[in-house]
C-alpha cells in the first residue's frame, strides 16, 4: 500500500500532490533483490525519492507562497527511506505538519489498478471536496 498528499489552497487556486517512493521506482533493488530485502526489513536504509506533481502553477496564475514554502521542503527532504522511521506514510504526515492550518490537505492510498482512494477529505464551505 502506497500513501499519497494533495494539498490545496483554501481558495483552490494552487494544488501539490506529493509522494516519497523507492528511487528507480519499480527497478529499485529492494523489489527484487532478497539480499536487500532482507537488510530492509532489519533496518538498513535505501534511496528514496520524492515525486512532485503540478510543481508549479504557472498556468493558473502566481503560486501560493504557502504551498511553494511545502514545494521547497519536499524538494529538501531526506530521501533515505526506512521501512520503520522514513516511509511514505511518514512522509504524508510530515508534510501535513508542515501544512498546519493554512491549506486543505487530502492523503489516500494507491490502488494496485493506478487508483488515488481518499482516506482524509477536506471540507471546504459545507461540501466535501473530491480528488479523482
Amino acid at each position: 500500500m502506497h500513501t499519497a498528499i494533495t494539498v490545496t489552497t483554501s481558495e483552490g487556486a494552487d494544488r501539490l500532490f506529493a509522494d516519497f517512493m523507492t528511487a528507480d521506482g519499480d527497478s529499485a533493488d529492494v523489489w527484487w533483490n532478497e539480499q536487500t530485502q532482507f537488510l530492509v526489513l532489519m533496518g538498513a536504509s535505501i534511496p528514496g525519492e520524492v515525486r512532485i506533481k503540478n510543481p508549479s502553477s504557472s498556468l493558473r496564475g502566481d503560486p501560493s507562497p504557502q504551498l511553494q514554502q511545502l514545494r521547497n521542503y519536499a524538494k529538501a527532504y531526506d530521501t533515505n527511506m526506512n521501512i520503520y522511521t522514513n516511509n511514505c506514510r511518514t512522509f504524508t504526515r510530515r508534510m501535513q505538519r508542515e501544512v498546519g492550518d493554512n491549506c486543505c490537505v487530502v492523503y489516500g492510498t494507491w490502488g494496485a489498478e493506478g487508483s488515488f482512494c481518499v482516506q482524509g477529505a477536506c471540507e471546504r464551505e459545507g461540501e466535501r471536496e473530491k480528488f479523482y
